[in-house]
């Protein structure tokens, strides 16, 4: 057979076993078509890691093990893939063009701004105390793939609703939006950002992605889990008119965010349904309605956090260790659990 018949049949091949990992539902839809782009764009990557592989073999169903190695090599080769299309995007000059707007944000609660304060007479001392407090969860900073897959892997372990809705509470400019869109399965992302010029960073930077890829299209609508729907939208996150109560995920960059914020987070969080899971950075939600399954020190853009991660109870499960609290047996409510999966490096 002439060698440019054997390269085609070869390919042919390879477009197959992409197209049998994708109807398995192993291999969701924008790990899948960034994998087939790659091939049918002329890399020699994946022809590479499938050299090592003996395709008669594979076809046959008895040889699961040689399959499960396949798709692992797979995945992570689309991982790294999805990673060079968002570091374009996510340069460290869009991390410092985010510091520099949400820098700018110098409101306080009362929504007047420094200059506005000063100029009346108010108590400087005071207003710089309540300037520091209130801005201080507007403090922008970004996640890091690796470490954020890590989390969204144990995060998903085990998670009844992977497949539903994401949510970013306080999502900037869509960084940890845009990965969970490309690389998890949930058929709903939901990002909200409080502050407006990095919410319009963040639809800006989905457009160029969609731009440049278009056969993912994220956005719009999703139908079958055949396509993620994400959406960003602009307002606090602890405002009624944007409910995350239905999310199956969610996450929050807390690190700077300050007691009155968590706290009220805490209570919000509440309304979640139970099974949920709940991410947080360097803080732990304070509510005896979750339990901690994980916890570990990991690199983000500003450094090491300790990231935590939640699993809503049940009703049964909230009276019991209310109840327990109350009696004196169970401790604070909320607060670490001797879960199977904690993790603490500290």
């Amino acid at each position: 057979m002439p060698a440019d018949d054997k390269m085609r049949v070869k390919l042919c091949n390879i477009l197959k076993f992409l197209l049998l990992f994708k109807s398995k539902g192993l291999l969701h839809l924008p790990l899948y078509f960034l994998l087939k782009e790659s091939v049918l764009s002329g890399s020699t990557q994946l022809l590479d890691i499938f050299d090592h592989y003996d395709l008669t073999i594979l076809s046959s169903s008895s040889n699961l093990v040689h399959l499960e190695r396949l798709f692992d090599v797979l995945h992570e080769h689309a991982i790294s893939i999805a990673r060079l299309h968002l570091d374009v995007l996510y340069s460290d000059e869009n991390l410092l063009a985010s510091h520099q707007i949400s820098n700018k944000m110098t409101f306080n609660k009362s929504g007047r701004s420094a200059a506005a304060e000063i100029m009346e007479g108010s108590n400087q001392k005071k207003f710089a105390q309540d300037q520091k407090e209130d801005t201080r969860g507007l403090i922008y900073g970004e996640i890091e793939f690796e470490s954020f897959q890590k989390i969204l892997d144990i995060a998903l372990t085990g998670l009844q609703g992977k497949h539903g809705k994401f949510t970013d509470l306080g999502s900037g400019t869509g960084k940890a939006c845009l990965w969970a869109a490309i690389t998890t399965p949930f058929s709903r992302v939901f990002g909200i950002e409080v502050i407006e010029g990095l919410h319009n960073r963040a639809r800006d930077l989905l457009g160029a992605f969609n731009s440049l890829n278009p056969s993912i299209a994220l956005g719009g609508s999703s139908s079958n889990n055949t396509k993620c729907k994400l959406e960003f939208v602009q307002g606090s996150f602890l405002a009624d008119i944007h409910d995350w109560s239905d999310s199956d995920l969610a996450f929050a960059n807390s690190t700077c965010f300050p007691a009155e914020l968590m706290m009220k987070l805490s209570v919000k969080s509440q309304l979640m349904k139970p099974g949920a899971r709940f991410i947080t950075f360097t803080v732990s939600l304070d509510s005896p309605y979750w339990r901690l399954i994980y916890k570990e020190r990991m690199t983000m853009s500003w450094g090491m956090a300790t990231v935590f991660i939640h699993e809503r109870l049940s009703a049964e499960e909230v009276r019991n260790r209310m109840t327990q609290a109350a009696d004196g047996d169970g401790g604070s409510p909320g607060k670490e659990d001797d879960g199977i999966w904690v993790l603490d490096t500290d």
